[in-house]
C-alpha cells in the first residue's frame, strides 16, 4: 500500500524544515496564545454574504483501501494484476511478469515463466481494510473467456467456471477484504472484461457508470481537483523510457496513459481522463486537472483536446503543471524533476532559481498549448501557476519570470496563482517535541489548529522563527497577485494533523489527532478558516479543501471531510461545514 506524506502547511515557518532543536515547552505556547488571543478584540468585517464564493474540493486516488467509491463496477478500483506461485501456497506476491493483452489481462493461466520455476496465477484486491464502509448486497459478477474465477474475502469462497453473468452476495460486516483470483484462463481464449456491479445497478453500468451517491455528495462544489485520482505526485506514475520520476529525461506518452477500457482504474498512472471529465460533467462542476511532469508535448496537446471536447462547453477547467514542485519530501519527485531540469538546461547555476525559472517555462510551454487548442474558447480555462505559501517572496520569483523572454517567448499569462492554506500543520511536531503528547487534550490540539488561522506566534521547534497564521501569509501573498493582476487561489486547504514523528510510532497520540478531527468544534474551526480565506484572498479566490474521502487512521491522518461515502452527516462535522457555508454564500 502505498500512502502519500502530506503537506507543508501554510502555517510553516518562513524556511524549510530541519532538525528539531527547541526545547521549549508548550505550556509556555499556550500562554502566549491565550493572551494573543485576548488580543483580537477587534470584529473581523467579511464581505457581501451574497456573493458566490467559489469552494472546491479534492479528491483521493482510487484504490481498494480508499472508501471513496467512484464507479458502480467495483472492478475499476482493483489492483493491477498480483502474480501467485501455483498451486497457490499464500505467497502473496511472488514478482513473476505475465505476459497481457492490451487492456491488462493474463493471456494465459496458469502461466509457466521461461527458465522453469512454479507456474503461475494471479489475483487482486478489491476492498481492503474497508469493513462496513462499502455496500453489502448480491453483487453482479460478468466476466468473458474461458477459464475459472474465484471469489473469496468478504463474498465467502466461490469458484465460476464459465464465462456469465453471476450474483454474487457480498456481506462488507464479515470481513474487510474482497479478493477476485483468475486460477485457470485459456490462451485461446481467455479471460477478460471482468466486471463487478454494485447491487441496484446491474442494469445501467454501461450507460451510467459513476455511482450515484458519490456524485451527489461531490455537486454542492464549485470544482473537483483531481490530483491524487490522476496520481500526480510523481513517485507512482513511472516515466514511459523508464529513468527515475526526478530525472529532467522524464519522458510520459500520451498512448501509455489509462483509458476506460483499462483492467483497472487504480493502477500507477491514474483515472482515465475520460471518467475525470465525466465525473465533472454530471455533477456539473469546474474541473482542476495536474499535467504530469515529464509529460510530452504531444501528450499535453492531445490532453488538451480531450478536455475541450468531451467537457461541457459552461464548465471551466483548471490547468495546473504537476502538484507542488516546490516540495522535496519524498513523495514528490517532479520538484527535483524541475530542479534538474533548470540546472541541465542552464537556466541558472543556483538549484533553486533555476527550479523556479524551469518552471515559469515549462507552465508557460503547457499553457500555450492549451491556447492553442482551445482557439477562442481560452474564456473555458483558468491558467494556473503553482505557488508556494511557506515562502510568500518566491512567489514574486514564479510570476516575475513570465516576464523573461528567454523562458516565455510567447507572452503567455496565467489567470491564477495556487498556494496551500492549512492548518495545525505545526502541533504534531511540536508537541511530540516537547514529550507532552500523553498530556495534551482534544481541546488543546484543537485550539492550536484554531490560532493558526489568525495569531501569528513565536516557533517553538525553531527559536527565533515564527510560524505565520493563514491571515497574515495570504495577505502577503495578496498583495503579489493583485500586483501582477491575478486572482489567488488554494489548491488545497483545511486541517493538517498527522502524528508525523516515525509514522505511526505513537499510535495513542495519533488517536487524539483522529478524535480532533472528529470533534464538533472543527465545524466551526473550517467555517473560521473560510472567512479569512475569502477576507484575505477575495471573494473570488477559489478555496479547494483537501479532502473529500478518506479513511482515518492514526498513523496517516484524517484528511477526508468524509471518512466513508455512507456516514452520517450528523458525524461528518468538516463537510458539513462546507457545503452549509456553500449553502449561506449562494448568490
Amino acid at each position: 500500500m502505498i500512502l502519500n506524506f502530506r503537506k507543508y502547511s501554510l502555517t510553516m515557518t518562513n524556511k524549510l524544515p530541519e532538525q528539531f532543536s527547541s526545547k521549549r515547552s508548550v505550556s509556555s505556547g499556550f500562554l502566549f496564545l491565550f493572551i494573543a488571543k485576548l488580543m483580537l478584540f477587534l470584529p473581523v468585517v467579511y464581505g457581501d454574504p451574497s456573493t458566490n464564493f467559489p469552494l472546491g474540493i479534492n479528491t483521493e486516488s482510487v484504490k481498494p483501501w480508499a472508501p471513496q467509491i467512484f464507479f458502480v463496477d467495483t472492478f475499476k478500483r482493483s489492483l493491477p494484476w498480483i502474480s501467485n506461485n501455483f498451486p497457490y501456497d499464500y505467497t502473496w506476491n511472488s514478482g513473476v511478469p505475465i505476459p497481457m493483452d492490451s487492456e491488462g489481462y493474463p493471456l494465459e493461466i496458469p502461466y509457466t515463466p521461461p527458465g522453469g520455476g512454479p507456474d503461475q496465477i494471479v489475483s487482486t484486491v478489491i476492498f481492503d481494510g474497508l469493513q462496513g464502509k462499502y455496500p453489502s448486497g448480491n453483487y453482479t459478477l460478468i466476466f468473458e473467456g474461458t477459464g475459472i474465477v474465484q471469489l473469496f474475502g468478504a463474498s465467502g469462497f466461490q469458484q465460476f467456471t464459465n464465462a456469465g453473468t453471476y450474483t454474487v452476495n457480498v456481506d462488507s460486516y464479515s470481513n474487510p477484504y474482497l479478493f477476485l483470483q483468475i486460477a485457470q484462463s485459456q490462451v485461446s481464449d481467455h479471460v477478460r472484461n471482468i466486471r463487478l456491479i454494485l447491487p441496484g445497478y446491474e442494469n445501467v453500468y454501461e450507460t451510467e457508470p459513476l455511482y450515484p451517491p458519490t456524485m451527489d455528495l461531490l455537486r454542492p462544489f464549485s470544482t473537483i481537483r483531481f490530483m491524487q485520482t490522476q496520481v500526480t505526485n510523481g513517485g507512482e506514475y513511472p516515466c514511459d523510457n523508464s529513468v527515475s520520476a526526478t530525472s529532467e529525461d522524464c519522458v510520459k506518452a500520451w498512448e501509455n496513459r489509462t483509458t476506460t477500457t483499462n483492467q483497472t482504474q487504480a493502477g500507477s498512472r491514474g483515472v482515465a481522463l475520460e471518467y475525470l471529465i465525466d465525473i465533472a460533467n454530471t455533477t456539473d462542476n469546474d474541473i482542476w486537472l495536474c499535467i504530469p511532469h515529464g509529460a510530452s508535448d504531444d501528450y499535453v496537446r492531445q490532453f488538451a483536446g480531450l478536455v475541450r471536447d468531451r467537457l461541457e462547453p459552461g464548465l471551466k477547467a483548471y490547468i495546473e503543471l504537476s502538484n507542488e514542485l516546490w516540495n522535496y519530501s519524498g513523495p514528490y519527485p517532479q520538484s527535483l524533476w524541475a530542479r534538474n531540469s533548470g540546472l541541465v538546461l542552464g537556466l541558472d547555476t543556483d538549484p533553486e532559481t533555476a527550479r523556479k525559472k524551469f518552471v515559469a517555462k515549462r507552465v508557460a510551454e503547457v499553457l500555450k498549448i492549451f491556447e492553442d487548442e482551445f482557439i477562442n474558447q481560452t474564456h473555458r480555462l483558468v491558467k494556473v501557476m503553482p505557488g508556494f505559501s511557506g515562502i510568500p517572496s518566491s512567489n514574486q520569483d514564479l510570476l516575475g519570470y513570465l516576464n523573461d523572454e528567454t523562458l516565455n517567448p510567447h507572452g503567455i499569462e496565467v489567470d491564477a496563482l495556487a498556494v496551500a492554506a492549512y492548518i495545525g500543520y505545526p502541533v504534531a511536531g511540536e508537541t511530540l517535541h516537547q514529550g507532552l503528547e500523553n498530556t495534551i487534550t482534544v481541546d488543546q490540539i484543537l485550539d492550536l489548529a484554531e490560532d493558526e488561522i489568525s495569531i501569528d506566534r513565536p516557533s517553538i521547534l525553531y527559536p527565533g522563527e515564527m510560524i505565520f497564521s493563514v491571515k497574515t501569509l495570504v495577505s502577503q501573498i495578496r498583495q503579489i497577485t493583485d500586483n501582477h493582476g491575478i486572482t489567488l487561489i488554494a489548491y488545497e486547504g483545511g486541517q493538517h494533523l498527522v502524528e508525523l514523528n516515525g509514522w505511526g510510532n505513537n499510535i495513542d497520540f495519533g488517536n487524539k489527532l483522529v478524535d480532533a478531527n472528529r470533534h464538533n468544534r472543527f465545524y466551526d474551526i473550517i467555517t473560521d478558516l473560510l472567512n479569512v480565506w475569502y477576507q484575505e484572498a477575495g471573494q473570488e479566490g477559489s478555496f479547494m479543501h483537501y479532502t473529500f474521502l478518506y479513511k482515518a487512521t492514526p498513523e496517516w491522518g484524517s484528511w477526508g471531510a468524509l471518512e466513508y461515502t455512507e456516514q452520517p452527516l450528523s458525524e461528518a462535522h468538516k463537510y458539513r461545514a462546507l457545503t452549509d457555508y456553500i449553502q449561506n454564500h449562494q448568490p
